[in-house]
């Protein structure tokens, strides 16, 4: 297998997780249109590294209970490994499953780890033969090198300006993580995460509505691209409305549990 045939499955991943994520999100999780994931593009690399992983293992002869849990271990351990690094690194949250019975910080719960697992089932048993056959049968024309090398020109692209965007957000939770902590004079360690990290989904979702509304881009644009002009989003008035509206509904919340 040469480095080209697993830059296409890598891709292939992460564009069938995005639809994947699209379809759960905006139908079963959100019921309303999400572009999901940390990048604007149709990219969802934690997808690309599973299904990269999955392919890698689907093609030993092992027996099927180990395999089913070589599936589980691998998806729920990508899972974690990219939740805690973002959660650490930028203090992002890009999922949270801290209503799920058994979660580990939000990031992993059996539940999901038992969705992963069917999911790579099915992978192993409808999706791989057919991938096989398409890596073979796509791969070795120009044109195909072509069009690969556009998707990753532009997801690569993508990365840059996200985690550019990452790093400026994490300054700014930074200072606002320490200011809460002597607010409450309390360590910024023994703050609850959601006092020192950003749900990233709620986050973007909020650039993306009130930017809509600031320069009147909409629909297309808008939900491909919510940091559009990305270098200049003041992330300092964004996190700021971010806080202020979970601050709102923590207040509601609590009023109803009152009344």
């Amino acid at each position: 297998m040469s480095i080209f045939d697993l830059l296409f499955i890598f891709a292939v991943g992460m564009f069938a997780g995005w639809v994947l994520e699209i379809f759960y999100r905006s139908f079963i999780s959100q019921k309303k249109l999400v572009n999901p994931g940390f990048l604007s593009g149709p990219y969802l690399p934690l997808y690309g590294f599973g299904v990269t992983f999955l392919y890698l293992v689907s093609v030993p002869a092992i027996s099927l209970p180990l395999r089913i849990l070589l599936f589980m271990v691998i998806t729920t351990l990508i899972e974690y490994l990219t939740g805690e690094f973002f959660l650490k690194v930028y203090r992002i949250r890009l999922w949270d499953y801290s209503s799920q019975k058994f979660n580990y910080r939000g990031l992993i719960c059996p539940l999901f780890s038992i969705y992963w697992t069917l999911l790579s089932l099915l992978f192993y048993f409808f999706i791989f033969p057919r991938l096989t056959v398409m890596v073979f049968r796509t791969l070795g024309s120009p044109p195909s090198y072509w069009a690969l090398g556009v998707y990753y020109g532009l997801f690569f692209e993508d990365m840059l300006m996200s985690f550019d965007l990452a790093s400026r957000l994490q300054h700014v939770i930074a200072e606002f993580a320490e200011s809460e902590g002597q607010r409450l004079k309390v360590k910024i360690k023994e703050l609850p995460l959601d006092r020192k990290t950003v749900d990233f989904k709620i986050f973007k979702h909020q650039v993306r509505r009130f930017g809509s509304r600031l320069t009147g881009i909409t629909g297309f644009f808008r939900f491909f691209n919510p940091f559009m002009n990305s270098l200049n989003v003041d992330v300092r008035e964004s996190v700021t409305r971010y806080f202020n509206r979970i601050e709102k509904v923590k207040g509601k919340i609590k009023r109803r549990r009152n009344e």
